[in-house]
């Protein structure tokens, strides 16, 4: 089958942008446009030209799933959106996913597996996609590896990436949010900690050490950590 036709409305530019920027990425996807305005996206929408439509919950003047209720023909939908109570209502539509801003790359991909293995229900395999993380740090977005995160640690309502080359990218994100999201070798050590387990150099009884940082181990998260790493 061919490529599955993307279409995004979305009214923030910067959340547009990005969204294209995800779909760009996707093997499997193709961008067909993204609009600001419903109404602007109707003669593709009416003309089955679309095979995935990514709509934003909260448009000026119109609500995206009234819209969408309004379309003679719909495609798949993911529903957007940065109120999470909007989701029971969500799937009454039958979404296909509903994602909360930001949105992390990983949680997009998943989505978007959902749709491709609808339209494609005799294909096993997805087409890989890079395992990557888009981080928003003020008004700048930051792609990092997955395997070149060493750990996250929690700093009241942030959330602090520390990379394998220095940095530290500070999110305004809960940590539990992002947790939801993250590769399986990743676990928790602390009620403030996350941590690569293929950094792990050295565990102790209350501690563990990664490069030239100590991560605390806590009580509460010793016993999954031990498991996730297969010792004892």
């Amino acid at each position: 089958m061919s490529n599955l036709r993307c279409l995004a409305i979305e009214d923030e530019p910067h959340a547009l942008h990005l969204i294209h920027h995800y779909v760009d990425q996707i093997p499997y996807l193709t961008w067909i446009g993204g609009w600001q305005k419903p109404l602007e996206a109707l003669p593709l929408l009416t003309e089955n030209k679309v095979d995935l439509l990514i709509l934003d919950i909260n448009l000026p003047g119109v609500n995206g799933m009234s819209f969408y209720r309004s379309l003679a023909l719909k495609p798949p939908v993911i529903f957007t959106t940065a109120y999470s109570e909007y989701a029971v209502e969500g799937f009454s539509v039958e979404a296909v996913d509903y994602l909360v801003k930001p949105i992390l790359f990983e949680r997009f991909i998943q989505a978007c597996n959902r749709v491709y293995k609808q339209t494609n229900p005799v294909i096993e395999q997805i087409p890989e996609v890079s395992e990557t993380v888009y981080v928003k740090s003020g008004a700048k977005w930051f792609q990092l590896l997955w395997q070149e995160v060493l750990y996250l640690k929690k700093d009241e309502n942030y959330v602090i990436f520390h990379t394998a080359d220095g940095r530290k990218i500070l999110t305004r994100q809960n940590l539990t949010a992002v947790e939801q999201n993250m590769p399986s070798f990743f676990c928790r050590t602390h009620k403030s900690f996350i941590v690569n387990l293929a950094r792990v150099e050295i565990v102790e009884r209350e501690q563990l050490t990664i490069g030239d940082r100590t991560i605390p181990l806590a009580d509460t998260y010793r016993s999954a950590f031990m498991k996730a790493n297969r010792i004892g």
